[in-house]
């Protein structure tokens, strides 16, 4: 759009302006010359107008006449400024001295048109105004354009993490989770082990990574990796070394190979051949042979292992290996005797460097906090008294015997019936006095206790899956329908109560066990969260109400836990 002077004025669409004009014909006049050139043209007839006009939409351009009832064009310019400081304004007066024209260019007026108005000369006004607005307006736009590049190439790279994060999570492999392995012994015995572990990332993708394999009836390995560096790089550097490890686990195990220097030369050889010339690798690799109670481990430039004796004392054992690099051949693999062990914990350097809310590293309180946690959840809790958050990608295996000191043992065995259900009640109640839980513990952890026996009988013997229960409820035939299931089902529930002591500890084991399909091999995972993993409004309370639990390996029997007496959590 070409004015009658020759210049360009299409850019003015663009702008917002407000005229404050108490004179109604020059109003009329300024309006009918240039109010079609803006994308909005306001005209209001005093300062205060002007001024709530403004704060409503702020303008791109405030013109305004000096003589204004109430208030002057300076002091509505002073307004005007306190509200954006940025926006032009031109001053229409008749009445220009020196004196004047100081104290307005030290308000912030832009431009001065002097009365009578020339139109030419407003015009010229107008476009020397609305110059810096265009620019300014260039500017922002091209600021909002590069950040909708940056947003979307952020968006981009969080998919692409969050990708990488799922398969790196996907590649983890944890044969024993939530599962107390018994070794070889197909009935129930006290003597076998649990392997829990607690996992942080810092980032989406993790240069820790861990690995936990079955590899027969008695033995176990364990592996946490953690490649130096950070971001990307040591993200992939870990999951190309878990990915190889696993493999070559499964191909030990084809060939009835669980020597733990033969998997290692496998692996390392392969390893040390794919890093670059300054690269290195820590890790700390263990073979645990539950039925000689024996652990073989290697230990690469990673902390010290921990572990508990029965007398409730720590001892550790130190790093037997520099890091892994490509020019390091040497490999040491040392055996610790389990016996009068109870605990082991195996950690990366994330946990120990990290720094405490009183400024100090973590490391010096690792074993005192190891000692005084029966359970992996009273260990994190630990932990989280003195530390707000891990400085570093963190992994931990937290391996115990759930059975240790046992003292008192009872057992029962009932029908599939809600008279058994009632037997099993019967059987908690009366139990339960030999502890000295307070009333409030004692019911929550009764809550527990309750849900993994009506599992027992619903979902395990009686074969009713949560689908069916909802439908039966909803059509309100629900204990009609559990009577009809319970004819002629001959299987039996099995509850053992145990109470156990781990040096200053005390805790009850209770299990409940049917003879159904057992417990849904989609809640076994490859994550290494526990409870808030598990989708079931059952095992949310469970884990709420105990401080521990755990399965058997055929997932038939639950085990919920509770530390009772003076020295509980």
């Amino acid at each position: 759009m070409i004015d009658k002077y020759g210049v360009d004025e299409s850019f003015l669409k663009t702008i917002t302006l407000l005229y404050v004009e108490d004179d109604e014909d020059m109003c009329l006049s300024v309006q009918k010359r240039f109010g079609d050139k803006f994308a909005k043209f306001t005209v209001v007839s005093d300062a205060e107008a002007g001024l709530e006009e403004f704060a409503r939409e702020h303008y791109d351009l405030v013109m305004t006449d000096y003589f204004l009832p109430k208030m002057n064009g300076l002091a509505f310019t002073r307004e005007i400024r306190a509200i954006k400081s940025n926006t032009p304004v031109i001053m229409v007066t008749g009445h220009i001295d020196m004196e004047f024209l100081v104290a307005a260019i030290n308000m912030g007026v832009t431009q001065f048109v002097a009365k009578p108005v020339q139109f030419k000369i407003l015009n010229n006004a107008i476009m020397n105004a609305v110059e810096r607005v265009v620019i300014d307006n260039l500017r922002r736009k091209a600021k909002e354009q590069e950040f909708e590049l940056l947003q979307l190439k952020e968006d981009r790279n969080a998919f692409h993490q969050e990708f990488a994060m799922r398969k790196e999570r996907h590649l983890i492999r944890n044969d024993l989770y939530m599962r107390y392995f018994s070794a070889d012994k197909k009935d129930f015995s006290t003597d076998g082990w649990n392997i829990d572990i607690f996992y942080e990332s810092k980032e989406l993708v993790s240069g820790d990574i861990y690995s936990c394999r079955r590899l027969d009836d008695d033995n176990a390995a364990v592996i946490i990796i953690d490649a130096m560096g950070k971001g990307v790089s040591a993200a992939v550097t870990s999951t190309i070394a878990v990915v190889v490890f696993n493999y070559f686990v499964d191909l030990s195990m084809a060939e009835g190979i669980t020597d733990l220097r033969l998997v290692l030369d496998r692996f390392l050889r392969f390893m040390k051949n794919n890093l670059l010339d300054d690269e290195i690798l820590c890790l700390t690799l263990a073979r645990f042979n539950f039925k000689e109670e024996k652990m073989w481990y290697a230990a690469f430039s990673m902390p010290r292992i921990c572990l508990e004796t029965s007398d409730g004392s720590v001892m550790t054992v130190p790093c037997n290996n520099l890091p892994i690099m490509k020019f390091v051949d040497d490999i040491n693999v040392n055996c610790v005797d389990l016996k009068g062990i109870t605990k082991v914990l195996i950690y990366s350097d994330g946990l120990v460097e990290s720094s405490t809310k009183d400024g100090v590293i973590y490391s010096p309180f690792v074993e005192e906090d190891f000692r005084h946690s029966p359970f992996i959840k009273n260990f994190e809790s630990c932990v989280r008294r003195r530390v707000a958050e891990f400085d570093d990608d963190t992994s931990i295996f937290f391996i115990r015997r759930p059975f240790t000191d046992v003292f008192y043992r009872r057992e029962i065995e009932v029908e599939t019936s809600f008279e058994g259900i009632e037997r099993l009640e019967d059987f908690f109640n009366s139990n339960m006095a030999v502890c000295d839980l307070d009333n409030t513990s004692h019911e929550c952890f009764g809550a527990a206790f309750s849900e993994i026996a009506m599992n027992a009988y619903e979902h395990g013997n009686l074969d009713i899956d949560g689908n069916l229960k909802h439908r039966y409820i909803e059509e309100n035939i629900y204990e009609e329908k559990l009577l009809e299931a319970e004819v002629g089902c001959d299987k039996k529930i099995v509850s053992r109560f145990i109470c156990c002591k781990n040096g200053q500890y005390r805790y009850i084991v209770i299990s409940v066990r049917d003879e159904g399909k057992g417990y849904p091999l989609n809640m076994f995972g490859n994550n290494v969260s526990v409870s808030t993993k598990f989708s079931g409004r059952g095992l949310k309370i469970i884990s709420h109400y105990t401080d521990d639990f755990f399965f058997s390996e055929d997932r038939r029997e639950i085990f919920i836990v509770k530390l009772f007496g003076d020295n509980a959590i």
